[in-house]
């Protein structure tokens, strides 16, 4: 096209065949200033007359056609066309079911007789020698093990258990000679096992480890302990029909029942002078002896229930509790609180107040203590109707010297009286090192008084 030199040519060139297919608008931009007047076709002198000018002078573009493109239809590609043909085609296929034929086989009229022809084993291999596993021969070998007794008891094993809660105990084991009682037996069980079934793991785990010999489990009881392996005799031993989780001592021993009976019987004695026997002597001797040995049996019975419920009382001390009293602040103004008691923690939760006393003093925040940060409790003032208690708790500082705070609650004179005896009981059975300096701190200052009052004497 460079070949040309007629501008007018290229013009119209350029205007018919390049702007209908330019998009970008550069064509219009280069053709802008470039508009040239035609005077007359005089202009023209390169064109001949031929038969295509026999349809006017009117420019036309020689590569515009008219396509199937333009408008709202288009013509569509031949691989679309394709792929719809090769789809139905596919359908079509799917519906269809190939069976191949095959020409059916003789039937056979007769089977020969070789067919199923007796085949005749070799003698030889029924002569062979039978072979025995080295796990037979050694089970034969083996003697005859004894079944442990207490086997059935292994199933309360809290090793065993996953995601079970357990509790653990250190069983000191006295019925085993001397030289084997110093050193206890760890024992894990459930929390849902009861007292007869701990005594039964006990006996199984001692069976197994130890190789004791052992009478039933009937024979054998669990008592309170201490650290050192030293049986609390002021206690009774556990019901054996209790569940375990309703105790929460660390250390126990097993005993045997006969050593429990020996270490329960004592002798009561009294003067006949003190039950008023002076105006019985004139009767006669077999009406004094059954009146006196009544008499003995009546306070034996009556310190034996005192006793009995002290010790009961004492046991139950690590079950939780709940009591309704009223704690006093610095200003001694009163606020109702619940205060539960177990053999771990004490919680204080207050209780809803009115708006207008909450917004007076403040509303009070619950607490939580640890029994290892208690250190004693103890009746403070007794009144007619109510007593104030006062619990002493160690002090959460960084001081490395330990301080103690106190928090005062009053109540009725029996609740207070019944807190105070259960959480004494229970720093009692846990004998905590907070609770042993206290008692230290306390005497020594009880000793300061006395030398000081004496010094001033």
């Amino acid at each position: 096209m460079a070949l040309y030199d007629n501008k007018h040519w290229l013009l119209s060139h350029i205007r018919h065949s390049f702007i209908f297919s330019d998009e970008s608008g550069f064509s219009e931009m280069v053709m802008m200033d470039e508009d040239l007047r035609v005077p007359s076709m005089k202009a023209y002198p390169d064109l001949d007359q031929d038969e295509e000018d026999e349809d006017g002078d009117a420019p036309r573009s020689l590569d515009v056609n008219c396509d199937l493109d333009f408008g709202a239809h288009r013509r569509r590609v031949n691989t679309a066309q394709k792929l719809e043909k090769m789809d139905l085609e596919r359908k079509r296929i799917a519906k269809m079911t190939s069976i191949k034929w095959e020409d059916p086989l003789p039937n056979v009229a007769e089977v020969p007789s070789n067919a199923f022809e007796r085949k005749v084993l070799d003698n030889a291999k029924k002569d062979k020698v039978k072979r025995t596993s080295t796990l037979s021969a050694q089970l034969k070998d083996c003697p005859v093990l004894l079944k442990n007794p207490f086997f059935d008891y292994s199933k309360f094993d809290g090793n065993a258990q996953v995601g079970v809660p357990v509790k653990r105990y250190i069983i000191f084991l006295t019925m085993l000679p001397e030289r084997e009682r110093n050193y206890p037996l760890h024992v894990t069980i459930v929390n849902t096992a009861k007292v007869k079934e701990l005594v039964g793991l006990v006996l199984w785990k001692c069976s197994e480890e130890r190789n004791a010999q052992l009478e039933d489990e009937s024979a054998y009881a669990l008592h309170i302990a201490e650290d050192d392996g030293e049986v609390d005799w002021d206690f009774p031993c556990l019901d054996e029909k209790e569940v375990v989780s309703k105790f929460g001592f660390n250390y126990l021993a097993l005993v045997q029942k006969t050593e429990v009976l020996k270490s329960r019987a004592q002798t009561v004695s009294m003067p006949l002078s003190s039950l008023g026997w002076s105006a019985l002597a004139e009767r006669d001797e077999k009406e004094i002896e059954g009146a006196e040995e009544s008499a003995l049996q009546q306070q034996a019975m009556k310190e034996a229930e005192m006793r009995m419920k002290g010790h009961m009382t004492a046991m139950e001390a690590p079950l939780y509790q709940s009591f309704q009293v009223y704690i006093l602040n610095r200003v001694r103004v009163r606020s109702a609180v619940h205060l539960g008691i177990s053999g771990e923690k004490i919680e204080i939760d207050p209780v809803v107040q009115h708006k207008a006393t909450s917004q007076l003093w403040g509303k009070r925040k619950a607490a939580t203590y640890d029994i290892t940060r208690i250190a004693a409790c103890e009746l403070v003032n007794q009144r007619s109707s109510k007593s104030h208690f006062r619990l002493v708790h160690q002090s959460l500082t960084e001081d490395p010297t330990t301080t103690f705070k106190t928090l005062e609650f009053e109540a009725e004179n029996f609740v207070a009286q019944e807190i105070v005896q259960k959480i004494n009981h229970i720093l009692e059975l846990r004998a905590t090192p907070v609770w042993k300096e206290y008692l230290v701190t306390k005497e020594r200052k009880s000793t300061r008084r006395r030398s000081f009052s004496f010094s001033l004497k």
